[in-house]
Parts: structure tokens; sequence; C-alpha cells
């Protein structure tokens, strides 16, 4: 799957301001199940996270009003909701970027 080289910066930003740094990116899955968005799976050298991505000219604002539905919806403790760990624009894409929870967990 193609990432565009300032997405994945914009990415490495986010996690190295959400740890102590030194995040390396080490390879991307491609995930399944929507046809608005991309979505994989980053595996770095520390965790593994979901990025979802899309044109940015074209669906403004949508990220913005999923990371706050999640965090309502996490807020409430009554389901298994992943943890936003950021989101932004980049290489003309808007991101989000979530925790990843492994099938079953």
């Amino acid at each position: 799957m193609y990432i565009p080289a300032d997405l994945k910066k914009a990415v490495i930003a986010v996690l190295n301001g959400k740890t102590s740094g030194n995040i390396v990116w080490e390879n991307v899955v491609p995930l399944g199940g929507g046809c608005i968005n991309d979505v994989c799976r980053v595996v770095t050298n520390r965790d593994e996270f979901v990025l979802k991505f899309n044109d940015d000219k074209a669906y403004p604002g949508m990220f913005e009003a999923e990371s706050a539905g999640l965090t309502i919806l996490g807020d409430t403790r009554t389901l298994r909701v992943p943890e936003v760990i950021g989101q932004g624009a980049a290489g003309g894409c808007s991101f989000l970027l979530l925790e990843y929870i492994r099938p079953g967990a």
C-alpha cells in the first residue's frame, strides 16, 4: 500500500509527540472494510497502530467527527473503543491514527 511521504512523516511526528520519541516505521499492512478511506496497520519499533486516511479536500471534517465520536463512546466505558492517538492532514490527505486492537482482544 502506498503511503505518501509527507503523511508518513506526519504520523511519525504524532507518535514521537506521544512517546519518548525515536519511532521507526517498520511496515504497513493494508486492512479492508471501507470504501471511502484507505486503512492500514502501521507497524513501528514500539507498537502497532491503525491509520485511516483519505483525500483532505473530499472529506473535510470527517476524522475530527469520528475522533469526537470515539472519545464519547470510550468515555462511557461500556464497550471497547480504540484510543485516538492523533489526527491531522499532510501530503494531501486527512488522517486518523488509532490504537490497534488485536482480533479477539
